[in-house]
């Protein structure tokens, strides 16, 4: 193309340019905040912070008017502004994937699906993430400057492991202007495969971890219910649940064993002490079960300073090691 082209190019994308970091900005703040009021805090999902990026010029000239063969290459090109994804495990890739699907402030097209790679050529090790382009279906007023109808932004949806890939074998193979070596290929080859075995295990600990949390949470709305814990603080709650854990499978501690123990005795010391922080946690309620058979036993394993037992001990009526 002659470059009185590229300097039209150029002279639009950079009239446009706000508008394109606006549009990126906006899709980012959305994906957020959905996540947010999903799970609390973005962290628990996001674990690389990636800002909206718009393409820098040299990028998309070389992208316009040398790699590839457009009719029209400002409209055809789609990722003028991309936001990245970085999450831990593929399952998490659901979830955003849900939340961009569901959307009603823009349409959507799927442009790369690594499951569906997978199953067309499940001998390849390559090039792994989600890549949606999503495009507003009415002008958007964002930070005083508009984002006109259908102007694209690039989602890429990756895990940790696929970031990790990606950004080397974009980086050092496919900027490349030569032909890579053989070589080095193998080498990503295998780097991939590697890859998708620590994803893979990466996926079964995260499995096991929220199981453990579900049977936390079942377990703590549980006790909760029993009497009002008005200062519990979920941190503090859930260490002691992780120190006495072994015991509670030890001896087979259940809701059952829970309503045969628990009588207004306990209920009223428990109220009576919500100035201890040990008593503000709804898992006091285990400490006396605990406690009560198997003393020595808790002392010996309690992960904390041992004064923090001392009420639970006098309450059962126990006041020295001698008597356990």
């Amino acid at each position: 193309m002659k470059n009185d082209s590229q300097e039209a190019f150029l002279k639009k994308y950079r009239e446009e340019k706000p508008m394109f970091q606006a549009w990126g900005d906006y899709v980012q703040k959305y994906i957020y905040g959905q996540l947010e009021s999903m799970y609390g805090e973005t962290s628990k999902i996001i674990k690389i912070k990636c800002d909206p990026r718009v393409k820098d010029e040299d990028s998309i000239i070389a992208k316009a008017f040398f790699r590839k063969n457009y009719d029209n290459a400002y409209e055809e090109i789609t990722d003028k502004v991309g936001i990245r994804f970085v999450v831990m495990v593929t399952k998490q890739i659901k979830i955003i994937e849900r939340i961009v699907e569901e959307s009603d402030l823009w349409d959507y097209s799927k442009d790369q699906d690594y499951e569906e790679a997978i199953k067309k050529h499940p001998d390849l090790f390559s090039y792994q993430s989600v890549h949606y382009i999503v495009r507003n279906r009415h002008n958007i007023n964002e930070n005083k400057i508009i984002i006109k109808e259908g102007t694209p932004c690039e989602i890429q949806i990756r895990t940790l492991e696929q970031h990790a890939y990606a950004e080397l074998s974009h980086d050092y193979v496919y900027k490349q202007e030569e032909k890579t070596n053989s070589s080095t290929r193998r080498y990503m080859a295998r780097s991939m495969a590697l890859n998708e075995t620590t994803d893979e295990l990466f996926s079964k600990v995260y499995d096991m971890v929220e199981n453990e949390k579900e049977k936390y949470d079942k377990l703590a709305d549980f006790l909760r219910s029993k009497t009002d814990f008005a200062n519990y603080n979920k941190k503090i709650d859930q260490s002691i649940y992780e120190c006495v854990k072994p015991m509670l499978e030890k001896y087979n501690i259940s809701e059952e064993t829970v309503n045969a123990f628990l009588n207004d005795y306990y209920i009223n010391q428990i109220r009576k002490r919500q100035g201890s922080i040990i008593y503000q946690q709804p898992m006091v309620i285990m400490l006396y079960i605990l406690a009560k058979d198997h003393a020595a036993e808790l002392q010996e394993n309690w992960c904390f300073t041992q004064d923090m037992l001392g009420m639970v001990f006098s309450d059962l009526g126990i006041n020295s090691e001698d008597d356990y």
